[in-house]
């Protein structure tokens, strides 16, 4: 059980205690609105290969805010400014009988986007939201690429390198709220349907790579970003 679900649970619960008007003030033509939330993310992860002396190794930490603000220029629709920035690190290593290969990255990145979002009151002070974006991030790794040679007990190779880039992206997400009080609410997402297109370049060996992917993520995904988001209505 998620702490997504756990929260959805807890504004239908919400629903059954507060059967009130659903023509809440704060979501009304004028009225503005600042909030986020933080993210984490923690991966320990192992994967064994075909061969017993074969295993792959994931560990990565990461944290993130997401702040923003906005003002609603009609009863239930919201258009703001968000701002973006993660830092973190993480480590990959496959190791087999002869070699072992390691990824160290050191990541920053920052990011600027534009929503607008629609309200749906359902029941009391609980409701829907679907929310269209685009966001632009600027990245920077720090990546050191290294071989151990198991048979010479030597570091056969060490590459340090610099990437940096940026992304884009485009989307739209579905969500929930509930408002706690007049002028406070909380959210979570149920789903987002995103594109993505990334460039980035490889100072250490003069590469560009570029990326793009079609995303769509549901509740049931383990995620901690964006399990909470706090908001405040003036």
């Amino acid at each position: 059980m998620t702490l997504r679900f756990i929260l959805t649970l807890l504004c239908l619960l919400q629903c059954a205690y507060s059967l009130k008007s659903q023509d809440l003030e704060a979501i009304t033509k004028g009225k503005r609105v600042v909030g986020g939330s933080l993210g984490l993310t923690i991966v320990n992860d192992e994967n064994p290969g075909f061969d017993p002396n074969d295993k792959t190794t994931l560990e990565e930490r990461g944290f993130s805010v997401y702040p923003y603000a906005g003002k609603f220029i009609k009863d239930k629709i919201l258009v703001g400014t968000s701002l973006f920035a993660s830092v973190g690190d993480s480590k990959f290593i496959e190791d087999n009988s002869f070699l072992t290969r390691t990824r160290s990255k050191e990541y920053h990145n920052y990011g600027i986007g534009v929503f607008m979002r629609k309200y749906y009151p359902l029941v009391g002070k609980f409701g829907a939201f679907i929310q269209p974006d685009v966001l632009f991030t600027l990245r920077g790794n720090e990546i050191d690429r290294s071989v151990f040679d198991k048979t010479t007990g030597m570091l056969s190779t060490e590459t340090p390198t610099r990437v940096e880039g940026f992304s884009i992206n485009t989307g739209a997400s579905l969500g929930l709220y509930v408002f706690i009080g007049e002028k406070f609410s909380l959210e979570t997402n149920l789903g987002n349907l995103s594109f993505n297109y990334i460039r980035e370049e490889d100072e250490g060996q003069s590469q560009v790579y570029r990326d793009s992917n079609l995303r769509l993520e549901l509740i049931n995904q383990m995620s901690f970003d964006k399990i909470i988001v706090f908001n405040y209505f003036f």
